[in-house]
């Protein structure tokens, strides 16, 4: 009896881990204070398993009070067993201030399921200095 349920725990468990399935996102801009004007790099990093496939991230018409300008081409590789994608956006902002950037909703599919699942990005705060004469 003992090592039926030996042999159940150790099953499950392990197919726990076969089964698990990982994405990871992180948002960041490339400074925390800037003049009015300069380029603001936001970059949206996702690191995932090979039987998830991520969707390309909404970020034009989610942050205001920001001046989108443009969206670089998707860099993607492989961190040790896992795929990467990073998108990287441009925005400037032209009126000085704070700017919340919002998390952002990534939506993904896991193979063989045909759900959206999601997973958001935190939150950025950054500041916009006026250009002193």
């Amino acid at each position: 009896m003992v090592k039926k349920i030996l042999f159940l725990t150790i099953f499950l468990f392990s197919s726990y881990f076969v089964a698990a399935q990982s994405i990871e996102v992180a948002a960041s801009t490339d400074n925390d204070k800037y003049l009015i004007g300069d380029y603001i790099y936001y970059t949206i990093r996702i690191t995932y398993d090979e039987n998830i496939t991520p969707l390309t991230p909404v970020v034009k018409d989610s942050i205001t009070g920001l001046e989108f300008l443009f969206q670089e081409d998707v860099v993607t590789g492989k961190i040790g067993n896992k795929l990467s994608h990073e998108y990287n956006f441009i925005f400037s902002k032209y009126d000085s201030g704070t700017v919340n950037i919002p998390s952002i909703t990534l939506f993904y599919q896991k193979e063989n399921d045909t759900l959206l699942y999601s997973v958001k990005t935190d939150q950025k705060i950054i500041r916009v200095d006026l250009v002193e004469i």
